[in-house]
């Protein structure tokens, strides 16, 4: 069976590593291939793609109106004859216009569906779900259920903290894209300027990522002057973030909105406490309190409340049930052979 995963860039964000993994798993069992429609590419996360999966780069400038870039798309679909062709935004298939090939498409969908993605939806056959909040989504504008293939990640590679830490500063760590609109940084450092006011004067804050948002968010940490207690990494290599994670104190995933939360996962496998907004996708993953922590979406004083109750509350005990949780669940193992099962159906 030959398979290939379409994607308009492979930069540092969530779908991007969690589908490298993914392949990676993938070419064990079966035929891969990647296509990267836009010349946007991190060579870092690409340099992690097993060397038996075949990458090709069509180089389109984003957002280009030039018709020979998905002209060359389609005709790459077409003359390779993939068994299975699987995207992973909702859009893509406005790009594809071949109609001998729609039965071989399936859709993964990452995220609660935006007035953008539901337009497409129905244009797709095959579609999957990353979890039960995605899925109860998209049953709004579907007539079917969807079936769910939850995200997995590879454990083998984290790093996970040995004994209960014991560091003179409090640290936190914040990972994904700074788009605070969606990711809600900006409550974080609300929250940690709360703090401060309270006399909390031992906490460190790491954001790791890169967005549109890093402007707002640095002006923002000047304005309640946090820039000793705040810091920005910027992006990291996934191998990078997987060696550090076990050096915090607590994971924080202040989203606004998040279908799942790939690293909330990722910060159980290292044994480090999260914190997460009550957002319905990263509630499934710590399933309502038994595997971290919540608090009330959009509200800093909230998640203040939260950070400081963790602070002075043993986390030992929910951590090592959040580490066997990850560990059984969230397997990227799991992950590659229930998509592999599922192409089996639609290729049948």
């Amino acid at each position: 069976m030959k398979v290939v995963h379409i994607v308009f860039g492979m930069e540092y964000g969530g779908i991007e590593t969690m589908l490298v993994n993914i392949m990676n798993e993938q070419i064990k069992h079966t035929d891969i291939s990647l296509i990267i429609v836009n010349n946007q590419e991190e060579k870092s996360i690409t340099r992690d793609i097993n060397d038996k999966i075949r990458i090709t780069r069509i180089n389109r400038p984003a957002g280009s109106k030039n018709p020979f870039y998905i002209f060359a798309l389609n005709y790459l679909l077409w003359k390779r004859h993939y068994d299975i062709i699987h995207v992973h935004v909702p859009n893509t298939i406005k790009f594809i216009f071949l109609k001998a090939i729609t039965n071989k498409i399936c859709l993964t969908v990452h995220h609660i569906s935006t007035s953008e993605d539901i337009s497409y939806l129905h244009k797709y056959k095959h579609i999957f779900a990353i979890s039960n909040s995605v899925q109860e989504d998209l049953a709004k504008y579907l007539k079917r259920k969807v079936p769910i293939v939850l995200n997995g990640i590879d454990c083998t590679n984290i790093v996970s903290q040995k004994g209960v830490t014991d560091h003179p500063v409090f640290r936190i760590v914040q990972i994904g894209r700074l788009v605070h609109t969606k990711k809600g940084q900006d409550i974080l450092i609300e929250a940690v300027s709360i703090l401060h006011q309270k006399g909390y004067k031992n906490i460190s804050v790491d954001l790791i990522g890169d967005g549109e948002s890093k402007s707002f968010l640095k002006n923002l940490v000047k304005s309640k002057q946090l820039e000793e207690q705040i810091h920005f990494l910027g992006s990291k290599e996934q191998s990078y973030i997987f060696s550090h994670l076990k050096e915090y104190d607590l994971f924080v995933q202040p989203s606004r909105k998040e279908g799942f939360g790939l690293t909330v996962t990722e910060a159980m496998a290292a044994k480090v406490p999260v914190l997460v907004s009550n957002q319905e996708g990263p509630m499934e993953i710590i399933e309502n309190g038994k595997y971290g922590y919540y608090f009330k979406s959009d509200d800093a004083t909230n998640c203040a409340h939260e950070i400081e109750k963790i602070m002075n509350t043993p986390t030992h005990e929910i951590v090592s049930k959040a580490y066997q949780q990850v560990i059984s669940r969230f397997n990227v193992k799991k992950t590659a052979q229930e998509y592999i099962e599922q192409y089996k159906k639609i290729n049948s």
